[in-house]
């Protein structure tokens, strides 16, 4: 656990996603949970070394398991975008059991109590930005799409403090998979144009908007480059195979190990997009 400021903490990792804890006069305002059960009761477990103030709100970044599967562990009204509240009540019996499979081959000993855990609806939502005025701390929650249609930052005027989610991870690759990466660099834009005094990203360390950059470039290049092919006529396969080599020098320094499948399935998004872009503009 990390201390950034008098009524802020952090913890950097967790297995999923950077998680914080806000103190307030009225009780914590948690960023994310932990996905993991004894993650989740370790990080509330060290918050109750500094402070007994009950749980007032947990605010979740996006939908993702990684982010909202331990938010009954941390306790709190949970607050997320809209679109969170409908993709969980959307989604189907086949998806969920998907998620499911892939929770038990992944963490086969928590599983039994993720199942239980899962899939928690917010309880406060909102469409474009919140304000909540918790005593004496006031906490912005800004909808910015990208990463997933439901992501959203947390901002903290006093302490000019950003809580980003996955629209900023530094040092690794994103994951794209439920991506508009338009919005998303204009999402990185907005972070450049806030210039925070401190930025805390969905993984990586607490760093200021000059971060943004190699993910914005990343974007930039796989754009470029899936543009390239489809409007040169390329099956979704040929732009894979031909872009997926060139897509690792993004980011020179991550371990290539297990990525192979993330860049292509990152490409394969990409390539989604134009062609909805396309049909879209045939009406």
């Amino acid at each position: 656990m990390q201390r950034l400021a008098p009524n802020v903490y952090i913890h950097t990792t967790s297995t999923t996603t950077n998680v914080a804890a806000i103190l307030t006069s009225e009780g914590i305002v948690f960023v994310d949970a932990p996905m993991l059960p004894d993650e989740g009761r370790t990080w509330r477990y060290s918050l109750a070394n500094v402070t007994d103030a009950p749980s007032l709100y947990l605010i979740n970044t996006d939908y993702h398991g990684g982010h909202a599967l331990g938010d009954p562990l941390l306790g709190g009204t949970i607050v997320a975008h809209e679109e969170m509240w409908r993709r969980l009540e959307g989604m189907s019996d086949s998806f969920r059991g998907k998620l499911l499979e892939k929770w038990e081959k992944d963490f086969p000993f928590e599983f039994a109590e993720m199942k239980k855990l899962a899939f928690t609806r917010p309880e406060l939502t909102f469409e474009g930005r919140m304000t909540l005025y918790c005593g004496d701390t006031t906490v912005q929650v800004i909808h910015v799409d990208g990463h997933t249609p439901a992501t959203s930052m947390v901002y903290l005027p006093d302490q000019d403090m950003l809580f980003t989610g996955d629209t900023l991870v530094v040092g690794r690759y994103p994951y794209l998979g439920d991506a508009n990466t338009k919005e998303w660099l204009d999402a990185l834009t907005l972070i450049r144009r806030m210039d925070p005094a401190v930025i805390v990203p969905g993984h990586g360390e607490v760093c200021d908007a000059k971060a943004t950059e190699p993910l914005s470039a990343y974007l930039r290049q796989i754009r470029s480059g899936v543009r390239r092919y489809f409007n040169a006529g390329r099956s979704k396969s040929e732009t894979v195979s031909k872009l997926r080599r060139q897509d690792w020098m993004a980011y020179p320094d991550v371990k290539p190990t297990g990525l192979d499948s993330t860049i292509k399935a990152n490409i394969s998004r990409v390539y989604d997009e134009f062609k909805f872009e396309a049909r879209r503009k045939k009406g």
